[in-house]
């Protein structure tokens, strides 16, 4: 947890962009799918969930400095 607050690498930073741009483009476009409602409502959720919590993990990791 000590590692939260301190300034999160730019490589880790753009990671965890990127999972949240995907998964929130992924429920976008469920959102069309000719799945059922109660599919398609599990399904955005899920990737809500895995978005917010890749972009929270990605915060954790830090540059090591000697």
């Amino acid at each position: 947890m000590k590692n939260y607050y301190k300034p999160t690498p730019r490589k880790w930073r753009k990671i965890g962009d990127a999972i949240l741009l995907t998964t929130a483009t992924l429920s976008t476009l469920m959102m069309t799918s000719p799945f059922s409602d109660h599919t398609i409502a599990i399904t955005v959720w899920l990737l809500s969930v895995v978005g917010v919590v890749g972009k929270v993990l990605t915060n954790f990791f830090k540059d090591e400095s000697i």
